[in-house]
């Protein structure tokens, strides 16, 4: 369970929801048969869930995407039972970008960007004149599969399966344009 604003966001064995802390309904909810901005259903395995506190969104690593979803800090409305969480942005591959997939970790930092975890690598996803762009920060030929962010040193802490060591390597954020 993590706070986010006036939501507590619930990740179990059922489906992910965020709860309105005030009244306990469910503002949202979403599992891996999940709901497009158009209403196109989509079919997907949810690697890991977090919530991005500065910005107000949580971020999905699924087996073969990213998503994010944007959260309304406010009361739900009244007798919300269960409603589709509205996805603001997906990751969708093109011949310029990179393939995105067996994904095992998704964090955030204090501006908002994303950082994924993969077969390939480390990857920052940040926001750059409206548009969310990609950068591969660290290449790993292994699975990683968990990473944490430290901001103050400036420097990812890496964790793969079937090892018992951590990596720590150090990173910039791109400049401000």
């Amino acid at each position: 369970m993590t706070l986010l604003g006036h939501h507590l966001l619930v990740v179990g064995s059922g489906p992910v929801q965020l709860l309105d802390i005030s009244t306990g309904h469910v503002c949202y909810a979403f599992d891996e048969k999940m709901w497009a901005r158009n209403g196109s259903k989509i079919s997907t395995t949810i690697k890991r869930v977090r919530a991005c506190k500065a910005t107000n969104k949580i971020a999905l690593a699924c087996s073969d995407t990213v998503y994010r979803v944007n959260i309304e800090d406010g009361a739900c409305q009244k007798d919300t039972l269960h409603a589709v969480c509205p996805f603001v942005w997906r990751y969708q591959q093109s011949r310029d970008r990179p393939e995105i997939k067996e994904n095992e970790d998704v964090n955030c930092d204090s501006q908002g960007n994303m950082y994924i975890a993969n077969k390939c690598g480390v990857y920052q996803f940040c926001l750059e004149d409206g548009i969310i762009n990609e950068r591969l920060l660290i290449t790993i030929r292994e699975n990683c599969t968990a990473i944490a962010i430290d901001e103050q040193r400036n420097r990812i802490v890496v964790a793969w399966s079937n090892s018992n060591r951590i990596y720590v390597y150090e990173y910039e954020q791109p400049a401000a344009e």
